[in-house]
């Protein structure tokens, strides 16, 4: 193997053996155990797993190029097996470690998954029904015990190592990505190590990554938006990758971590500007940000404690973010930025420059991405992170991928004269009333969030007179519903007023639907990313939604029986 260093490397496999060589003892990746201790693996350490765990999947007798299945939360190891597919040959397909047991089992099923990692997994005993018995299984040091997992120490001390360093072709598959997005029906990415390595290499200028850098890796790694930062940035820039212990010590972990760079979704960011918002009013805070002797000390005080002082970058992307999140950070002195793209190309799109920012516009394209913009309104774009195309699923690539090799996003956007886009929604979601006008909700979804009282929102609208708005309150409002219930309803209706005033006459919300039911990922209401999957929220509410909208009442509680 010849390699010119690790940012040149021509796969991650190049750039990890780069590194593994010229300093095997610094360390990679920081584990955390429950109780707080943490473990560091050096390049060297990782490198001698992964060759013990790609000797071991070598035995296995599995096919040539063979789909070996990852379900488990972030992990050190999870890097770590991963690094052993690829070693051995093969290809690695993520599964999310909160999909039900159905989901778990469409996706081994679509995906021809020959043998299975399995991390921890809150639901194993009934994720594991549905896993066909002829699958080998291996347990990460992380898995619960199991009798039909293979112990991840057992194999490492008695495989026989794969010998040298293994390397795949660029334009192999590397990976096979299933996602539903919001529609809920699964297609399997294809990207190739050619993809990967490109985005590795361009988020170095990107993020202008230094060997000081560091990350926090806690979204699940497997989606694209995380993956492509915490494991392959990382393997170009070798710099640190701390994990979390549980989403329970998430602000331990970011303490103790210190990231430079941060990557979220907004639904994290909103939580943790509720956790400053807890200890400081918005308006007192807002007075002391406009006092030039005490901004700079109020706001590195804060950074301080939640472990954000480090943060030179810190980027939301993965669903739609309001003005008002991101903006909240950057008067904290932070070069906060929204990010924008897909798995079909590996993340790598368009993203918020520091020095360039612009309120409600996603930001600017990234180094070697071709965009145009169709009569329709759809955002289409080509570069070398672009797909090979959707395993086994020739009509849904030939309808993503036109004979100039644009990606038809699907996103309807905007984008000025500079090249700023800004994402109104996907095309799927534009609801049609039963008067026949056109909503598209996001914007409207967006408008609505920025309420104090207000954690979610799904507007709905198909067939209907006039669109509605579901929302869920957030949880110490509704825990003092009790005693505040009329002063919410007035709120409420305050505001239902005021955005209808925005509104064409024809698009303008019905009423205001306040639901308590959970919207998470575990019932299919959320994608991985934490954005809405309309359709399944609006099948769930189907039968009440008519008679909610003709209500005549500006809120409606649905927990009541007052529709």
């Amino acid at each position: 193997m010849t390699n010119k260093g690790p940012a040149a490397a021509v796969t991650p496999l190049h750039a990890f053996y780069a590194h593994e060589q010229s300093h095997p003892d610094q360390p990679w990746l920081m584990q955390p155990d429950a109780e707080g201790k943490v473990q560091a693996l050096t390049w060297a350490e990782v490198g001698r797993q992964a060759r013990a765990m790609a000797g071991y999947l070598g035995e296995l007798g599995l096919a040539e190029r063979a789909h070996v299945g990852l379900l488990a939360k972030n992990s050190a190891h999870w890097f770590i097996a991963d690094l052993a597919i690829w070693m051995a040959g093969y290809i690695s397909v993520p599964v999310h470690p909160n999909l039900d047991a159905e989901a778990v089992a469409e996706i081994i099923r679509q995906g021809d998954v020959q043998a299975l990692f399995v991390g921890e997994i809150n639901e194993w005993a009934t994720i594991r029904q549905g896993i066909p018995s002829g699958i080998p299984r291996i347990g990460l040091p992380t898995a619960s015990e199991d009798g039909c997992l293979r112990p991840w120490e057992s194999i490492i001390h008695s495989a026989t190592p794969v010998s040298g360093s293994p390397v795949p072709e660029q334009q192999q598959t590397a990976t096979v990505i299933f996602t539903s997005g919001t529609t809920g029906l699964y297609k399997g990415v294809m990207l190739s190590f050619a993809n990967l390595a490109f985005v590795g290499r361009n988020n170095l200028r990107l993020f202008n990554v230094t060997a000081d850098d560091r990350l926090l890796s806690f979204l699940s790694l497997s989606h694209i938006y995380e993956r492509q930062v915490m494991e392959i940035t990382s393997l170009y820039a070798g710099i640190q990758v701390h994990f979390v212990a549980s989403s329970d010590t998430f602000m331990q972990d970011l303490r103790r971590a210190r990231p430079t760079l941060l990557f979220v979704v907004p639904r994290v960011l909103d939580v943790l500007r509720q956790g400053v918002e807890q200890k400081i009013s918005p308006r007192l805070l807002r007075t002391l940000m406009r006092i030039p002797y005490l901004r700079t000390q109020v706001a590195r005080r804060i950074l301080q404690r939640l472990g954000m002082a480090d943060v030179r970058y810190l980027v939301s992307g993965g669903a739609p973010a309001s003005v008002s999140l991101i903006e909240f950070f950057r008067q904290l002195g932070l070069a906060a930025a929204e990010g924008y793209g897909m798995t079909e190309n590996v993340g790598y799109s368009h993203l918020g420059r520091p020095k360039r920012y612009r309120a409600g516009w996603v930001g600017l394209p990234n180094p070697g991405v071709e965009c145009r913009v169709s009569d329709t309104g759809e955002l289409l774009v080509r570069s070398p992170a672009v797909m090979q195309g959707y395993y086994n699923n020739p009509e849904k690539t030939a309808a993503a991928l036109d004979e100039d090799d644009f990606l038809h996003t699907g996103d309807l956007v905007e984008m000025d004269h500079e090249g700023f886009l800004r994402v109104l929604g996907r095309l799927q979601d534009a609801l049609v009333t039963s008067e026949s006008q056109q909503v598209m909700p996001v914007p409207i979804e967006l408008a609505l969030q920025e309420h104090p009282l207000i954690d979610q929102v799904c507007i709905l609208g198909n067939n209907l007179p006039l669109p509605l708005a579901l929302l869920r309150l957030k949880a110490k409002v509704q825990d003092q519903l009790g005693k505040d219930r009329e002063q919410v309803e007035r709120a409420l209706s305050d505001l239902l007023e005021e955005t209808n005033e925005g509104l064409p006459r024809r698009s303008r919300l019905s009423c205001l639907v306040v639901v308590s039911d959970p919207w998470r990922i575990e019932q299919g209401f959320l994608t991985p990313t934490l954005k809405l999957r309309r359709s399944v929220i609006e099948a769930a509410y189907a039968s009440r939604l008519s008679v909610w909208s003709v209500s005549g009442r500006p809120v409606v509680w649905a927990d009541h029986n007052n529709e």
